[in-house]
C-alpha cells in the first residue's frame, strides 16, 4: 500500500486522495474474499470453521497477561459482594466449557482478553451472557480488534429486508441459535483469544469464589467472539455459504443469502402455499449446517400442534420492531426504564 501511493504521489500529488480509496476498496475485497475462502465444513467437527484476517500489527500484540489478570481480580472483587450474581456467572463459565465454547489452552496463549457478563433482566433465554472485550488494549496501546482485517463488513440492507417482510403474502421469522457460537475457530485464532479461567485450588472446580483458595488457568475461545470487529461479518458471509452450499432450491437460497439479517431469518411464501413447506426447507438446510433454528413465527397462523416449533400470536422481535405474527402488526419497540440503574445491567 505504501509503495502504492508513493508511485501516485511521484506522478500527480493532487491524485493521491483518489488512489488512497482504490486502494482501501481493494483491500477490503481481499480481506472478504480470504474470508470466504477460509470457511470450510469440517468433517471431524461436523460444524463450519472460519480463519480470522490479520493486518499488519498482530506483530506488535503482546501476551497482556498481566493487565487481563488485574481485570478478572477487578470481576472478582465485584461478584464477592453478590452472592446471587456470583453464582450465575459461574453457572456460565462450566456452561462454556460443557458446550465447547471454551476449553484449556494446550500451549501457552499468544494474547489474552478479559471478559465479563452483561445482565439482562428482560431475557429468559440468556439473563446472564459472558462477554469478551477484544478492544482491551496492551499497554503499548494495542488491542486485538486494531489487528483485524474485517472485510466490507456487509451484514445486510436493513430497509430492504423490512420493506421486502412487510410486502409477502405470508412472512416467516426465525431465529438462529447461537449463531456465531456455531462457528469454530481454528488453533492460530484460538492463541490470540487467551482467557483466564478461576479454579478452585483444591477442589479443580471452575468458579469464583474466595481470593486465597482461587488460582487462574489459561483457556481459549474456540467459538466465533461477540467482541470480534470481524464476527458479524464473517458470520453473514458463512450464512451465504453455508446457504449455496446445501440448498438447490433458489427461495432459500435468497432467504439465507438476501433476507437474513445476521441471525435474523426472513422467510416467505404465497397465500396458496404451505408454510410448513419453506419451514423444513429450512430446517433441513440448517441441520446439514450444525446450526439450529429457534422457533418459527408466521403471519396469521397459530400452531398446528404443540409440537410444532411454529408460534401463533407471540410477540416476536424483528429487527428492532415488535411483530405480532397473528395480526400482522408491526410497531416500535420503545422500551422505557424508570428505576435506579444499576451498573452491569441492561434493564
Amino acid at each position: 500500500e505504501d509503495l502504492f501511493m508513493k508511485n501516485c504521489s511521484y506522478e500527480n500529488v493532487d491524485c493521491i486522495a483518489k488512489p488512497a480509496g482504490l486502494v482501501k476498496e481493494k483491500l477490503i475485497e481481499y480481506a472478504d474474499r480470504e474470508i470466504r475462502d477460509n470457511i470450510t465444513f469440517d468433517e471431524t467437527l461436523k460444524a463450519y470453521k472460519v480463519k480470522l484476517i490479520y493486518n499488519a500489527g498482530i506483530k506488535n500484540l503482546s501476551s497482556n497477561k498481566e493487565k487481563v489478570m488485574k481485570e478478572q481480580l477487578r470481576l472478582q472483587r465485584k461478584l464477592s459482594k453478590s452472592p446471587e450474581l456470583l453464582e450465575d456467572v459461574n453457572k456460565c463459565l462450566r456452561e462454556n466449557f460443557d458446550k465447547e465454547y471454551w476449553k484449556w489452552a494446550k500451549s501457552p496463549v499468544k494474547h489474552c482478553i478479559p471478559y465479563s457478563f452483561v445482565h439482562n433482566m428482560n431475557s429468559s433465554s440468556t439473563p446472564i451472557r459472558l462477554v469478551i472485550n477484544s478492544s482491551f488494549r496492551t499497554p503499548e496501546g494495542y488491542s486485538l480488534n486494531d489487528c483485524f482485517d474485517s472485510g466490507s463488513n456487509d451484514i445486510g440492507d436493513l430497509k430492504k429486508i423490512l420493506l421486502n417482510f412487510r410486502c409477502r403474502e405470508q412472512s416467516i421469522v426465525a431465529d438462529i441459535s447461537k449463531f456465531f457460537y456455531s462457528f469454530h475457530l481454528g488453533e492460530e485464532d484460538q492463541a490470540y483469544h487467551g482467557l483466564l479461567i478461576p479454579v478452585n485450588k483444591t477442589t479443580g472446580v471452575i468458579g469464583y469464589g474466595e481470593l486465597d483458595e482461587t488460582e487462574f488457568w489459561e483457556a481459549v475461545q474456540c467459538r466465533l467472539a461477540f467482541g470480534d470487529t470481524p464476527s458479524p461479518n464473517v458470520a453473514t458471509i458463512g450464512r451465504k455459504k453455508w446457504a449455496v452450499e446445501n440448498s438447490e432450491d433458489p427461495r432459500i437460497i435468497n432467504i439465507l443469502t438476501n433476507n437474513s439479517f445476521v441471525d435474523d431469518i426472513f422467510g416467505y411464501c404465497g397465500y396458496e402455499e404451505d408454510a410448513n413447506t419453506v419451514m423444513k426447507q429450512l430446517e433441513e438446510v440448517a441441520t446439514k449446517g450444525n446450526f439450529v433454528i429457534k422457533e418459527f413465527f408466521v403471519s396469521n397462523q397459530h400452531p398446528k400442534n404443540e409440537d410444532s416449533k411454529m408460534v401463533g400470536n407471540e410477540e416476536a422481535k424483528a429487527l428492532g420492531y415488535k411483530w405480532l405474527p397473528f395480526e400482522d402488526k408491526l410497531m416500535l419497540r420503545n422500551n422505557f426504564y424508570l428505576g435506579k440503574k444499576q451498573r452491569g445491567k441492561a434493564t
